[in-house]
């Protein structure tokens, strides 16, 4: 049942008369933002019926209206949520705000649906939250979060912790598919229970423990489980095992209890391509100590600074840790991540410096904040000292600090670790369906595999490399491994695992969430999406499309081809005797009709596929007869991709075919409504604009350890800027800023972001750029 109710329009126009009329369509995440909502509602006695929603343990919601850093929504949905931070008996109740609970289409940045805000409870720093998940997200999926300020009716409650919504975007984003299963569990149970136990063939049994949010998936949850706990041989096709290992690991390392590690709470469970099971982190308001009750004791400060690296090895309730961490290998491998995130983190004093610019970040709100859980004291001490009272909440470096040296000479620690120098791979340019030699050279390793792929919605593949000079790696046990790996289409990526009896290292130390990548040259010319219409305008609407272009000069037969988009079972299959001329174009649509009635001139067009594109972001690919990928673009439709194209009449257009386009940068909103069948609108160069052609980047060395210097050329005198992006198309330093410019020009980069954090190894690109163009990408390759 929908609550609905009316709210007067002057309340609104009120609020957005004195509100900062800013839009809310700027990232609504931006973690140095704190947004600001206003919620209204006509009943005067609304905190009594969200009480009264929350108390019969409903999900349905009180409707009113909000206005979102001065954007107004119209039928939004509201409920209090939590376990322990909620009480009937607060002022400041968690809120979980539907925007698209009446009008479908009504959404946050285009893409998120649902607001979920935590009210600071057991958190006297406001930190915690958003301090664990910035960390999260450097090695596995995990939400967005910061802040907000929020007023019910012009009442100011308080200052919030917002974080993304885990949904069906959050897994297109994260995991390049959709229409997967998943699966949610805020349970709090009482009394012992097998966390991800098996319970049978029957799916009424997990149905009190598992919240289903998709349209199937129960006989996946029953044979997950099953698998992890009576065939642990074939776990890892059923458990995305390296994001399970960084899971795992990250919980632990921040004494996370109140999460699976220690009861059958906050966590999801989301499918994948594959048919695996990828666990995501959830609620981590009580991460560093704060919830300290562990079995049946509460643990001591000192308790938590020691507690085990290895605890439940042999559980046999928690599952997830013993039928795992039972392999030696996946054992080796979780404290590989876990010193990963000690070393980048925490002993080199980050997380401390990072907590108090957060602080830094809301400490005007909590100052006013009237229904601040603690004293603006505690708020300013917690950081680095323990607050005491009811309960005692650990300061975050009192507690990291012991705990780092404690973990460090564990002796789940202890040993040589490998050290790896070196990934090589012949040949330069590889072509599909070869063979593809890598070399890994390393010292005090006994072992060590690949991992590869060349479809980054699918799993890696591994090889085990060699050290016996029969593997074009040299003489034998001379510290070089080889193998050589047969490839088909599309670009690789790849990391590698070391190890000896003792301790393993990853390459690059973030695999697998951060890898290497080698482009795939195509003898088919370099086929590749150019242009893509995914949210057409109400005043034109031609239905969704995309363009596929072959920059080469040989023409291409691609009969019977395919096109899908993120979901497996939506296809569209290219007619047999279908040639891409050599520099031509070609358009797929959803609906000829409604495509060639606003673009009758366009005649290279084919139809129907019978699917939409989604106006949240996903990937759209192209495969051969074979199956083998042509190319594949997730495209995203919030910064840093361009935001025009979704729902205002541009469309997303390639800037040049030279240019990598899976990342955001590559990208530019058309000029009018694209052009379909033809070169993008926005690569005509125009005469006070310097050709692509003409400027030039270079950077040596490359790859790179320490630093390295970019030598860049422009013709002639003009604004330029050069920033770095990470292989996630998010830029993370920008080195110059609309600087003028002329002739060769030198610059070295440290490998560093703009907080001066240094960055992990793997892939980056420095892109220059004049007056928004890109003028030119290279590749960068940084070594730790």
């Amino acid at each position: 049942m929908k609550l609905l109710n009316f709210v007067p329009l002057v309340c609104i126009l009120a609020a957005l008369f004195f509100a900062p009329m800013q839009l809310a369509a700027q990232n609504f995440y931006e973690p140095t933002q704190v947004n600001t909502i206003h919620l209204y509602f006509s009943e005067a006695n609304w905190d009594q019926l969200l009480d009264n929603l929350a108390s019969a343990g409903q999900e349905e919601r009180l409707t009113g209206s909000a206005i979102i850093n001065g954007v107004p929504y119209d039928s939004v949905g509201v409920r209090y949520k939590g376990n322990s931070s909620y009480s009937a008996n607060r002022n400041k109740n968690p809120f979980n705000i539907k925007l698209d609970y009446v009008l479908d289409d009504q959404l946050m940045d285009g893409v998120y649906g649902t607001i979920k805000l935590s009210n600071g409870f057991n958190d006297p720093s406001l930190i915690r939250e958003t301090l664990a998940y910035e960390i999260a997200r450097k090695y596995m999926p995990a939400s967005l979060a910061n802040y907000a300020n929020v007023y019910v009716n012009d009442v100011l409650i308080g200052i919030y912790t917002s974080v993304q919504d885990v949904d069906s975007y959050f897994m297109r984003t994260h995991l390049g598919c959709s229409g997967k299963p998943r699966f949610k569990s805020e349970t709090n149970p009482t009394g012992t229970s097998v966390i991800w136990g098996y319970l049978g063939a029957d799916s009424t049994a997990y149905a009190a423990k598992y919240e289903i949010e998709s349209d199937y998936g129960w006989s996946d949850i029953i044979n997950f489980t099953n698998v992890l706990n009576n065939d642990q041989n074939n776990v890892a096709n059923v458990l995305n095992v390296d994001q399970h290992l960084w899971f795992l690991a990250f919980e632990n390392l921040l004494d996370n209890f109140d999460s699976p590690i220690n009861i059958f709470h906050n966590f999801y469970l989301f499918g994948d391509e594959d048919g695996r099971i990828n666990p995501i982190v959830w609620d981590l308001n009580e991460a560093f100590g704060t919830y300290n009750r562990v079995g049946t004791s509460n643990l001591s400060i000192t308790q938590l600074q020691n507690y085990n690296p290895l605890a439940n090895l042999t559980s046999s309730t928690h599952t997830l840790i013993s039928k795992v961490l039972s392999n030696p290998r996946y054992k080796m491998m979780y404290i590989a991540h876990m010193r990963t995130m000690l070393t980048e983190n925490f002993t080199n004093g980050w997380y401390a410096t990072r907590g108090a610019e957060l602080q830094s970040i809301c400490a005007p709100y909590v100052q006013a904040d009237p229904n601040f859980f603690y004293t603006y004291a505690n708020f300013t001490s917690n950081l680095n000292t323990t607050i005491t009272g009811p309960r005692t909440i650990p300061g975050i470096t009192t507690l990291m600090n012991t705990r780092s040296t404690y973990l460090l000479n564990n002796s789940a620690f202890a040993g040589t670790l490998p050290q790896i120098s070196a990934l090589d791979y012949s040949p330069a340019n590889p072509l599909p369906n070869s063979t593809v030699s890598f070399t890994l050279t390393a010292t005090d390793a006994n072992f060590a595999q690949l991992g590869i792929r060349q479809n980054a919605a699918q799993k890696f593949n591994y090889y085990q490399m060699w050290d016996d000079g029969q593997h074009g790696d040299g003489a034998a046990n001379d510290g070089v491994f080889g193998v050589s790996v047969p490839i088909g289409y599309g670009n690789l990526q790849y990391y590698a695992w070391a190890e000896n009896s003792t301790q393993g290292a990853f390459y690059p130390a973030r695999a697998e969430h951060e890898f290497f990548s080698i482009a795939v040259d195509s003898p088919m010319g370099g086929i590749q999406f150019n242009e893509i219409n995914y949210n057409s305008s109400d005043e034109f609407d031609p239905g969704d499309w995309v363009e596929i272009h072959n920059p080469g000069t040989d023409a291409v037969d691609i009969s019977n081809w395919v096109f899908k988009d993120g979901d497996n079972s939506h296809v569209f299959t290219i007619p047999q005797g279908t040639t891409l001329s050599a520099n031509g174009f070609l358009v797929l649509c959803q609906s000829l009709a409604e495509f060639t009635a606003v673009f009758p001139a366009v005649t290279n067009v084919l139809g129907d596929f019978d699917f939409g594109l989604s106006g949240s972001g996903e990937a759209v690919r192209l495969y051969t007869s074979n199956g083998e990928t042509v190319d594949s673009v997730f495209y995203g439709v919030n910064a840093p991709w361009p935001t025009e194209p979704n729902g205002n009449g541009s469309t997303l257009a390639l800037i040049s075919p030279e240019l990598d386009n899976n990342l955001p940068a590559s990208w530019q909103a058309s000029l009018g409504h694209g052009t379909p069948g033809s070169s993008n609108s926005n690569t005509e160069v125009e005469d006070n604009l310097v050709s692509p052609v003409l400027a030039t980047i270079s950077c040596y060395p490359n790859p790179f350890k320490s630093h390295t210097t970019i030598e860049y050329k422009v013709p002639d005198n003009m604004k330029t800027t050069l920033s770095i992006y990470n292989i996630r198309g998010q830029k993370v330093r920008t080195l110059i800023d609309n600087q003028d410019a002329k002739g060769t020009n030198k610059i070295t980069w440290n490998g560093s972001d703009s907080r001066q954090q240094k960055l992990g190894s793997g892939i980056y690109f420095v892109l220059m750029q004049s007056e928004g163009r890109v003028l030119k990408t290279q590749k960068l390759v940084l070594l730790n």
